[in-house]
């Protein structure tokens, strides 16, 4: 369990540090609501992803229902977000190689840009809000299967169902802010929390 929470904290370390960089993220507030989102991000697939293909309910569908996942949100990612472009562009750049090599490319750097959101790993704004809404949708979707059909004695259905809907509502206002953040959004969700805690004083 130990070596495990320290992969992920160590994965999201990774990642968050390089979208800090990538996108010049800078302020105490903003850089650790990055680091969150990733955290939150990384536990997310692997909860959702790893309890699918543990769900014994499902039986052989539960490593299809994780595989085709993987192949919405890799389509999705090679199709919404411009990968194709930028890595013909750099495999033309720096290694003088044509469409093969980029083919190749695409295989490896693909990997990680389908299990997390386009924007971690590269600047340019070639990728669709869409995108970003099919991972949450194929997440989402893993982890209304592994609540259902999951078999813990010791783990209550509505126990796992409370865990992935905390996470995902957390998951939800981080993306919010690292999107505000980053200028693509502008709405900010940040100047809810003041909003609702004097509409419940004004309540009470």
């Amino acid at each position: 369990a130990s070596s495990l929470g320290l992969s992920v904290l160590s994965m999201a370390y990774g990642i968050a540090a390089n979208a800090i960089s990538k996108h010049s993220i800078s302020g105490g507030r903003k850089v650790g609501e990055t680091f969150v989102l990733v955290l939150l991000d990384v536990v997310w697939v692997l909860g959702a992803y790893g309890l699918c293909v543990a769900s014994a309910g499902l039986g052989v569908w539960r490593y299809a229902a994780a595989s085709l996942g993987l192949v919405v949100q890799y389509v999705g990612t090679v199709t919404m977000t411009g990968t194709v472009v930028i890595v013909r562009r750099e495999a033309r750049r720096k290694f003088g190689c044509g469409c093969g090599c980029a083919i190749g490319l695409m295989m490896f750097v693909g990997i990680p840009l389908t299990l997390f959101d386009a924007p971690y790993m590269m600047t340019e704004a070639w990728y669709s809000s869409l995108h970003l809404v099919l991972r949450r949708a194929v997440l989402l979707a893993l982890s209304i299967l592994s609540v259902a059909y999951l078999d813990i004695v010791s783990l209550p259905p509505w126990v796992l169902g409370v865990c992935f809907g905390v996470l995902a509502l957390l998951h939800t206002y981080f993306s919010l802010c690292f999107y505000h953040s980053l200028g693509h959004i502008k709405f900010d969700v940040r100047r809810l929390l003041p909003r609702v805690g004097m509409w419940g004083r004004q309540r009470v």
